[in-house]
C-alpha cells in the first residue's frame, strides 16, 4: 500500500502539536471531575472494589462472591488492581478513564496517518467520537479495547506496507489479539473486522476481483488474529444461559443511531451526527473527496452488523448501538481530500476543530456539573457504617430529557467507600465474575431491582417507591437510599428515620428496634 501523497507539504492541521493538543483535549471534561460521570462506570467502580479487596476484607466476604476466571471483559478490571494499591480505587479508575478518549483519539488519527500517508482534514471530524456514546454509557472496556484496536490496526497496515513476512506480524499480532479480546470481546471482533476490511480493501483497489484475492488471501493472512478462537469457545460454554435478543427493532436502532454523540444537548448532538453523515455523502458525490476502500470496506461491514446484531448478545446490552459510532468514525476516516493544500482541505479543519471545540467545553461544563451533583449526594455515605447493607431505589422516567442526570448506579460508591453492599450490581451469567450475596432470597439482591420505571406524577411515583420500602425485609437490610426524587414528597413507614437529604436525595436508616 503505498502512501497516497507523501510529498505533500505539511499543513497546520497535521503539525504534532496540533494533534497532540486536539487529542488530549478530549480528557479535558473527565480532567474536571473528582469522579468520571458515566452511567454504568459507579457499577464498575463498585465491582473494582469488591475484586481487589475480597480476599482480606471480612465486610466484602459477607457480602459478596467473586471468582476470577479468564473471560473477554476484564481490561479495566485489571489495570485498577495495582493503580488502586497506590493511589486508592477511586482515583485509579479516574486515572484510567482520562486516558482512554486521548487514546481513542489517537488510534483514529494514527489509522488516518497509515492509510492516506498524512493525516487528512476530514479525519479530524472523527475526533469527537472519541467521547462517543459508548463512553457516555460507561462501556469502559470496550472502548480501551476499542481504542486498542485502532492502533493495532495502524501496525498492522505499517508493517504490511513494508513488506514484512506473516510469521514475523503472527509473533505480535498473536498476543495483540489475545490482549484486545482479554480487554473486551467486541474490541477484538471491531480489530479483526478494521484488519481484515483493510486486507479486502487492499486487494480491491489493486485491481483484484476474483474470490481468492479478494476474500480467501485475505482471510489467511489475518488469522494471527484468531488466536483467542479457543478461549471464546471455552468462554461461551461456559456461560451458556447468557441471554442473547432484540433482534431487529429497527425505531431503536434508528434512535440509538441518532445517539451515537449523545451527551449535554440534543441539538448540537444530533446536529453534529447530521455533519457527519453530511460529510460522508459529500465524500461519496462531490469532485475533490474520495474514500480509500482501506477503510471504507470496514466501515461498510460495521454498518452492516449494527443492523444485523440484536440489542443484548451474550448478556452484553447494546450490542448493536455500540457499534454506530465506530461505524461512523471509520466512515470518516476513510475520506481525503485529493488536494491537501487547497482551501476545500483549510475550510475542512477550520470546521472540524471547531466542531471539537465546541464539543469538548459542552461535555466539559456537562461533567462539571455532574460531579458538583454527584458529591453533594455522596455526602450522605458520612452516616453510613462499613459493611452496611442498603437498599437503593432510584426512579427512572420514561421521558427522561436528552441529557441524563447518571444516578442510576451512583450508589455503588457506598461499596468503594464503604465496604457496603448495595442492590446496584450487575448478576448475569456468563457475563459477571461477581455475585451479590448481601440480600440473596430477597427482591433486593442485584441490579435492576434498584430501578423504579418512572410514569405519571410524582406523587404516583412516590407511591411506588413506598410499595417498594414496604417489602424491604427489615433483618437484612440497615438503610433506604432514594435518589434522584424529591424527598419531600415522600411518605415514609414510621421505622425509617431520615439521616441526610438534599434537593434529590434522603438516606434514611431502619431503626434497629423496629427489626427482628
Amino acid at each position: 500500500m503505498k502512501n497516497i501523497a507523501p510529498s505533500l507539504p505539511k499543513q497546520w492541521w497535521q503539525s504534532s502539536w496540533v494533534l497532540a493538543v486536539l487529542c488530549l483535549s478530549t480528557a479535558l471534561p473527565v480532567a474536571v471531575t473528582s469522579f468520571p460521570p458515566l452511567i454504568d462506570l459507579y457499577g464498575h467502580a463498585g465491582r473494582y472494589h469488591i475484586q481487589a479487596e475480597i480476599a482480606d476484607n471480612p465486610f466484602i466476604q459477607r457480602n459478596w462472591a467473586f471468582h476470577w476466571a479468564l473471560v473477554a471483559n476484564l481490561g479495566v478490571d485489571l489495570l485498577t488492581i495495582p493503580l488502586s494499591r497506590i493511589m486508592g480505587m477511586e482515583r485509579a479508575i479516574w486515572l484510567i478513564v482520562l486516558c482512554i478518549p486521548p487514546l481513542m483519539a489517537s488510534g483514529f488519527l494514527h489509522l488516518a496517518k497509515r492509510v492516506h500517508g498524512q493525516v487528512p482534514a476530514t479525519a479530524l471530524a472523527a475526533l469527537p467520537f472519541a467521547l462517543a456514546y459508548p463512553f457516555q454509557f460507561g462501556f469502559v472496556n470496550f472502548w480501551l479495547g476499542t481504542a486498542l484496536g485502532f492502533h493495532f490496526c495502524a501496525l498492522w497496515l505499517t508493517w504490511r506496507e513494508r513488506g514484512v513476512s506473516l510469521p514475523r506480524m503472527a509473533l505480535f499480532f498473536l498476543p495483540a489479539s489475545l490482549l484486545t479480546w482479554i480487554v473486551h470481546v467486541y474490541a477484538w471482533g471491531i480489530l479483526g473486522i478494521l484488519c481484515g476490511g483493510a486486507e479486502i480493501g487492499r486487494a480491491w483497489q489493486a485491481g483484484h476481483r476474483n474470490l481468492r484475492p479478494l476474500l480467501v488471501e485475505p482471510a489467511l493472512r489475518t488469522l494471527p488474529l484468531a488466536a483467542p478462537l479457543p478461549l471464546m469457545l471455552i468462554w461461551r460454554s461456559e456461560g451458556a444461559d447468557a441471554l442473547t435478543a432484540g433482534w431487529f427493532h429497527f425505531p431503536s436502532k434508528i434512535a440509538t443511531f441518532l445517539q451515537s454523540l449523545r451527551d449535554q444537548s440534543m441539538v448540537l448532538d444530533i446536529f453534529s451526527i447530521c455533519l457527519v453523515m453530511l460529510l460522508i455523502y459529500a465524500a461519496l458525490r462531490k469532485r475533490g473527496l474520495s474514500v480509500s476502500p482501506t477503510l471504507g470496506i470496514p466501515a461498510l461491514a460495521f454498518f452492516a452488523l449494527g443492523t444485523l446484531f440484536p440489542f443484548r448478545l451474550f448478556g452484553s446490552a447494546f450490542a448493536d448501538s455500540r457499534l454506530w459510532p465506530v461505524a461512523l468514525a471509520v466512515a470518516i476516516l476513510a475520506i481525503r481530500v485529493d488536494a491537501e493544500t487547497g482551501r476545500m482541505a483549510r475550510n475542512m479543519a477550520l470546521a472540524a476543530c471547531a466542531l471539537i471545540l465546541v464539543r469538548i467545553a459542552a461535555s466539559t461544563a456537562g461533567f462539571f456539573t455532574y460531579d458538583r451533583d454527584l458529591q453533594q449526594h455522596l455526602a450522605a455515605l458520612e452516616q453510613v457504617e462499613r459493611g452496611a447493607r442498603i437498599v437503593v431505589l432510584v426512579p427512572l422516567n420514561h421521558d427522561r430529557p436528552w441529557r441524563r442526570e447518571r444516578l442510576e448506579y451512583a450508589a455503588s460508591l457506598a461499596i468503594v467507600r464503604r465496604d457496603a453492599f448495595t442492590n446496584t450490581e450487575w448478576d448475569v451469567p456468563g457475563a459477571q465474575l461477581l455475585r451479590p450475596l448481601g440480600g440473596l432470597g430477597t427482591p433486593f439482591n442485584a441490579s435492576p431491582s434498584h430501578v423504579i420505571a418512572a410514569a405519571g406524577p410524582d406523587a404516583e411515583i412516590g407511591r411506588e417507591i413506598r410499595r417498594r420500602i414496604d417489602r424491604i425485609p427489615r433483618d437484612r437490610f440497615d438503610y433506604v437510599w432514594v435518589i434522584d426524587f424529591d424527598p419531600e414528597t415522600l411518605a415514609m413507614p414510621t421505622d425509617l428515620r431520615p439521616l441526610y437529604s438534599d434537593d434529590r436525595t434522603i438516606l434514611y436508616r431502619i431503626e434497629r428496634d423496629s427489626r427482628s
